[in-house]
């Protein structure tokens, strides 16, 4: 397409000129509806291609038209298919993997961190987390719940990215539409909690998930939306943005995701600085992070491993060099 290695130029004329305008304008068209128009979108793609080739394999069965017609035909279709709608995601998002990183935007340094600056890093949050975790709702598993609900809770994503007054000049003013609960069960066999779909400007958010995931999960959606399209830095944005939540829980849940891959980054320079940390962890963050743990590990299968792979693969044509572990690089 020509414009990788020209982050500066898209930068400017992408993602601050004709990418705002795209995003509230599709934004709007879609954010009105309770649910996701992508798995609509998906639902009817899904069964009109299985109309199709019934259709189409009756007329070869009736030879009213020869197999190797069908095969040309399918095959031309699919290439055209697939080079519009990529040329619409690009225009639509994707060239935002290609702008100015997160870190040359904002002037930020992220040269001779120390484990020991990572150590604070972690401790602090552990302090943030075990006091906002105190005061929420539980279920009976002692397990955080939302007052409103987990649907009607992700409609409060918007109200972080109104905040006035971030700390980060590129985040402020931001449209963001609400991040939608998907219906169908697939995000967890895919081994992803949650997704932006760039053809309908919509982020989406797994609903069988704990909700501290889930919260964070609409955090990082509304953040691919506001266009960081790599996954460091819209793991990072979330967690800016809606750690000035006004409402607890979302801080909480930006908090402890943060503090997950920090202490993640900790025990890799230092074992045993991670080990101390762990133990300064509240028993209801614990019930938390256990609950994550059984959820994922019912999916831990060889579907899951595959989706992870084909997500691993589309991230590093994207140019993320690090695949799948580009999450974690929210650290730095």
């Amino acid at each position: 397409i020509g414009v990788r290695g020209r982050p500066r130029w898209v930068e400017v004329a992408y993602s601050n000129t004709i990418y705002p305008f795209v995003r509230e304008f599709v934004g709007t068209l879609t954010g009105w509806m309770k649910y996701s128009f992508a798995e609509l979108f998906l639902l009817l793609a899904a069964g009109w291609l299985i109309y199709k080739t019934i259709v189409n394999l009756r007329s070869v069965y009736r030879k009213q038209r020869s197999l190797r017609n069908l095969g040309a035909h399918a095959a031309s279709f699919a290439l055209a298919m697939a080079g519009l709608f990529n040329a619409w995601g690009m225009f639509g998002w994707g060239f935002n993997y290609y702008r100015q990183p997160f870190l040359q935007v904002e002037n930020l340094d992220r040269t001779g961190i120390t484990a020991e600056e990572l150590r604070a890093v972690c401790q602090k949050l552990v302090v943030e987390a075990n006091e906002l975790r105190l005061n929420l709702e539980e279920d009976d598993n002692g397990v955080m719940r939302t007052e409103d609900g987990d649907r009607a809770a992700l409609k409060r994503v918007r109200v972080a990215f109104d905040v006035r007054g971030l700390e980060y000049l590129s985040l402020r003013d931001g449209f963001v539409s609400r991040p939608k609960g998907l219906v169908l069960p697939l995000r967890p066999w895919l081994n992803i909690s949650g997704v932006f779909f760039p053809y309908t400007g919509e982020p989406n958010v797994g609903m069988e998930q704990p909700v501290h995931n889930g919260l964070f999960a609409g955090c990082h959606e509304a953040a691919h939306q506001l266009g960081w399209a790599r996954e460091e830095e819209a793991n990072f944005v979330g967690y800016a943005v809606c750690r000035r939540h006004p409402d607890a829980d979302y801080r909480y849940a930006a908090t402890q995701g943060a503090l997950s891959y920090a202490l993640g980054a900790l025990r890799q320079l230092d074992p045993d600085a991670a080990a101390a940390v762990v133990l300064t962890l509240g028993k209801p963050l614990l019930r938390d992070w256990d609950a994550s743990r059984s959820f994922w590990k019912k999916y831990d299968t060889r579907f899951g491993d595959a989706a992870l792979r084909v997500n691993d693969a589309y991230l590093k044509a994207q140019g993320q060099e690090q695949g799948i572990r580009s999450y974690a690089s929210m650290v730095d």
